[in-house]
């Protein structure tokens, strides 16, 4: 499908005024995925610095509400008919019926290249800044979704994705220029590392309170406990993690795994902890509405993923102070430093992984100078009023799509 272009004019801009900024996504369960909590952390980060922010995304089931609030952002839900062969086409106009509707948007921001961007550029395109952030992996030049993609990216004002590495791969395979902006720190969290530093009484305190949650959380006293938050998806480094633990039991038999999340290669994952018998030492309790708790209560966090596309995860993870454990590659090298800020490893090699945690629990000196060091690290380059101010920029900035012949 072409996608038409007219040409971009001049955005007036009251500099007296705040902006009204409208977010759509396809989807917005905030606490059900790790692309679903960046984006909802990224609005409420805009609502701080613009006078409204609104959310747009489909309706994920018939009896949920067309609108909600999140955290005093209104949520308006697309209904998306069940799949059919006018399915798409009709949530197309669906949402491109709603865009119509919204005549007071000063600029738009849309996750992903699916329907909800190809609806935004028509409606709003050449008069609106329509930013796109996309943090998927490129797909292949010669797939039919290919073409689509390019031509969405190409009439966006400005794309973005939060991981230099992943910005570059994406750029050369679009052939359209991609900003980098990496995800800024989470507003809960930050106020809760305030309230709430790393201490010995402050890990027993989150460690009870999950003890209340779910007795799959318990923990009893210094029982070591490593968290992982990596998306179970096309990357097998979950796996290589799984493989490491025996290793890991043989120095700390009554340490604890929890794989925070879910993903498509969620039963995969399952399967393989069931064969090496470990589903009474790695559990997977799936998501949680804030992962304070979680981050006090662990002793390490571990990203063991082969691909260089960035995870909230693991930044967040150490924002709080924990040590990281994390397999090499372009975008962990781009700011941990190994035995300052963390532990590198080898991809694919499940004996490394097991290695590195070891290693860390036993040394718990050095494990806590090196969280200290992630910590300062991940403040400054995921500063929260920096890469806010760098989203608001692309918005405040004329339109610049390009022209497209149909």
């Amino acid at each position: 499908m072409a996608v038409s272009i007219t040409s971009s004019n001049s955005v007036s801009q009251k500099t007296d005024r705040q902006q009204r900024i409208l977010i759509a996504t396809e989807r917005f369960w905030p606490h059900a995925g790790l692309s679903e909590t960046a984006i909802a952390n990224i609005a409420l980060q805009l609502k701080q610095h613009v006078h409204h922010v609104s959310v747009a995304s489909s309706k994920g089931g018939k009896n949920w509400s067309n609108n909600i609030d999140f955290r005093e952002i209104p949520v308006h839900r697309i209904a998306r008919p069940s799949a059919t062969p006018w399915s798409s086409f009709r949530y197309l106009r669906a949402f491109t019926k709603f865009f119509s509707l919204q005549t007071d948007v000063d600029g738009v921001m849309v996750c992903g290249t699916g329907d909800e961007a190809l609806a935004a550029i028509r409606v709003f395109g050449g008069s609106v800044p329509i930013v796109i952030r996309i943090d998927n992996n490129v797909t292949d030049a010669n797939s039919p979704s290919h073409r689509r993609k390019t031509d969405i990216l190409k009439s966006a004002t400005h794309v973005v994705s939060n991981c230099a590495v992943l910005a570059d791969k994406l750029s050369r395979s679009y052939g359209v220029p991609i900003k980098s902006i990496r995800d800024p720190l989470p507003i809960q969290s930050l106020e809760a590392q305030t309230a709430r530093q790393r201490s010995p009484a402050n890990q027993h305190n989150a460690r009870a309170t999950l003890n209340e949650t779910h007795p799959i959380l318990n923990l009893i006293g210094d029982q070591p406990l490593v968290v992982c938050g990596m998306r179970m998806q096309d990357d097998p480094g979950m796996l290589d993690l799984i493989n490491s633990w025996p290793s890991v039991q043989e120095h700390y038999p009554e340490a604890k795994l929890w794989i925070i999340g879910d993903g498509p290669d969620g039963p995969r994952v399952w399967q393989r902890i069931s064969k090496l018998k470990l589903v009474h030492s790695v559990i997977m309790p799936g998501y949680f509405d804030t992962l304070e708790d979680i981050f006090l209560a662990a002793d390490l966090v571990v990203h063991p993923g082969h691909s260089d596309a960035a995870c909230e995860f693991l930044p967040e993870a150490m924002a709080t102070g924990l040590t990281p454990v994390v397999t090499k590659n372009k975008w962990t090298d781009t700011f941990i430093k190994p035995k300052k800020s963390g532990l590198i490893v080898p991809p694919t090699n499940p004996h490394a992984i097991a290695e590195a945690i070891v290693y860390a629990l036993k040394n718990k000196a050095i494990r806590i100078s090196m969280g200290e060091n992630a910590r300062n690290v991940v403040h400054q380059i995921h500063c929260p009023k920096k890469q806010t101010r760098r989203y608001l920029e692309l918005f405040e900035t004329p339109s610049t799509a390009r022209k497209k012949q149909t």
